[in-house]
């Protein structure tokens, strides 16, 4: 009996070597094995997206970490200036997003970050709820990453100290009524030395907004 994998691998072969436009490659009879004057594909060169990839497989200005299935993601075309609003829509609810300052290193009298080669880093943050309908939207600092020029992100601190710059954005979930504001630091777990390109909003339907840094 011919075995499932030989026949498998055979017929692979046997399709890769039609598929050059050229002569025909047939594999030996019997063999499983390509012809020695057969020559393998060359494979294409990935491109390197720094800052991510959107979900339809172009580079993206602004990376979407994890956008939810079946989102299309937007990124906005150019990096905002700091102190520029961006408003936001997912669904019924509907918030304007604001980011004034940024800063690295902070708190240095804090304990330092329990990670080797990190620092913290902050950023003056500002979400107003303007519409929405049923429950009372919930803020909290989830959304919000600085990404830097070799591709990686910082992600929000789970943990709070007295040094930590003040007033401080909620971490835990808050309720906002719709037409209030709430504005505060956000610290995070930084690259120690390295400057963030761009401060990021990713809202839950996949839209990014950025705020260059300089």
């Amino acid at each position: 009996m011919t075995s499932p994998r030989l026949v498998v691998v055979a017929t692979i072969l046997a399709l890769a070597g039609c598929g050059d436009g050229g002569a025909a490659n047939t594999a030996a009879p019997g063999t499983g094995m390509a012809p020695t004057n057969s020559a393998p594909s060359a494979m294409p060169t990935p491109t390197f997206c720094p800052n991510g990839r959107l979900p339809n497989g172009n580079c993206a200005e602004g990376a979407v970490a994890n956008p939810p299935a079946g989102a299309a993601a937007t990124v906005s075309a150019v990096p905002l200036k700091f102190g520029t609003s961006k408003t936001v829509v997912a669904g019924s609810d509907q918030v304007k997003v604001t980011v004034f300052a940024y800063r690295q290193p902070t708190a240095k009298s804090a304990p330092k970050p329990p990670s080797p080669g990190t620092e913290w880093a902050s950023i003056d943050a500002q979400v107003c709820p303007t519409a929405a309908t049923g429950e009372t939207p919930i803020v909290n600092d989830t959304p919000w990453l600085l990404v830097y020029a070799d591709g990686t992100m910082a992600e929000p601190s789970n943990t709070g100290y007295g040094q930590f710059d003040e007033p401080g954005f909620p971490m835990a979930d808050r309720a906002v009524p719709s037409g209030r504001c709430v504005r505060g630091w956000i610290t995070f777990v930084a690259p120690a030395g390295k400057r963030a390109t761009m401060v990021e909003f990713q809202w839950t339907d996949g839209t990014v907004v950025d705020w260059a840094t300089s």
